[in-house]
């Protein structure tokens, strides 16, 4: 099917222009896309989060942690250890580089059943940290625990509708992030 003029129709046949597409209600980025991005673009997903949005961090490849501190008041330090979290029964997953400080932060919280989470609101949105990595070796040994996890992070970060999955690749830098 083809697009004519800069419309374009979505789920339920309605016609939209390109100038009035609809804010995503889900970003979910990695922490090297994030840090490698201009100051302008950060303002603006801010921004955006802001409105409503839900921003969820993919902390495996953070490297800046003076970024996280100055962007969103999220203190983070070097893993203490690399022992694997068990995130569910099925799951056990590797800590980040960079784990969140809840000590010292009233903004951001973090449940003792979560270690490896730190969520906060901003404004209207809410932002998400997660401190785990190789989630996705899971894809074919335990689809359904992987799914379960999934969306337990999604009812956290707030995300209420039924979500059409879209990766949209960045024009900046298409290697580096998508956009769901």
């Amino acid at each position: 099917r083809s697009e004519t003029t800069g419309e374009a129709e979505d789920a339920k046949g309605n016609r939209a222009s390109e100038n009035h597409k609809q804010t995503p209600e889900l970003v979910i980025q990695d922490a090297a896309y994030f840090e490698q991005m201009s100051a302008v673009a950060r303002t603006q997903l801010l921004q955006q989060i802001a409105q409503g949005s839900a921003l969820i961090i993919l902390g495996a490849n953070a490297s800046d942690s003076n970024i996280w501190q100055r962007e969103f008041g999220l203190r983070v330090s070097p893993a203490s250890s690399d022992k694997e979290l068990a995130v569910n029964a099925l799951m056990s997953l590797s800590p980040t580089s960079f784990v969140p400080q809840m000590k010292q932060s009233q903004d951001w919280n973090q449940s003792t059943e979560r270690p490896w989470l730190a969520q906060r609101s901003w404004k209207k949105g809410q932002i998400i940290w997660l401190a785990v990595a190789d989630w996705h070796r899971y894809k074919i040994s335990a689809p359904d625990a992987l799914s379960l996890w999934w969306q337990d992070i999604l009812d956290l970060a707030q995300v209420e509708k039924n979500i059409e999955w879209r990766v949209q690749p960045e024009q900046a830098m298409p290697q580096l992030g998508q956009r769901v």
